[in-house]
């Protein structure tokens, strides 16, 4: 054969050598930053690792004080920012703060030994008829809930007149006996959602 029967042999394998070259400097380079832990890219989609889950602590901590009533055999759990107030023979009285948002909100946990509110006697607030200066109490819904093994009956209720703003208490109510009642009270309206935890440590001992 002569000289120019080699050029084309020639030129191909060039290029299949430099296919190989380019293409395994590609693969290591790849390979490398996946190992430094840097995202590759798959049809133009960003893989990174699969992120190992976050625990999720639990928010009610063994700091968290608790208050029995011998009497009526039933004891729960609060927070230890909530502060004890007092207790006669009708209930007892906690006070704490909490925050929604950037606002610090007073709020305040009653518990009676007898139900303070008859359900029967609060009108719907969507029927109630709200007068200038008449304060009208009234039940925002209601269901119930299985707290522990205890049923409760949990509503809303709203005081106020027809010109003022009204304020929201969240109530709820052991439907058997003993008869207790917890009613939250936040000023400037809201809810203070650790009251759910605190109803979660419920128990009759």
């Amino acid at each position: 054969m002569n000289q120019r029967g080699f050029s084309p042999i020639l030129i191909v394998l060039g290029i299949v050598v430099m296919t190989a070259v380019v293409g395994g400097a590609y693969y290591l380079g790849q390979n490398n930053l996946s190992l430094q832990g840097v995202p590759s890219k798959t049809n133009d989609v960003a893989i990174s690792p699969t992120p190992s889950p976050s625990a999720n602590p639990d928010s009610i901590g063994n700091d968290w004080k608790t208050y029995s009533n011998t009497k009526l055999k039933f004891s729960f759990r609060y927070p230890k920012d909530y502060k004890f107030e007092k207790e006669d023979n009708e209930k007892v009285t906690f006070s704490g703060t909490f925050q929604p948002g950037d606002q610090v909100t007073p709020s305040e946990l009653v518990v009676y030994f007898q139900p303070t509110l008859d359900l029967n006697t609060l009108k719907n607030c969507k029927d109630a008829d709200l007068q200038d200066n008449v304060i009208t109490t009234c039940s925002e819904g209601g269901t119930v809930k299985d707290v522990n093994g205890v049923q409760m009956n949990v509503f809303s209720i709203r005081t106020g007149s027809k010109n003022s703003q009204a304020a929201f208490s969240y109530v709820y109510q052991t439907i058997n006996n003993p008869r207790i009642e917890f009613i939250n009270k936040v000023y400037g309206g809201g809810v203070e959602l650790r009251v759910d935890q605190i109803l979660s440590t419920f128990r009759f001992d």
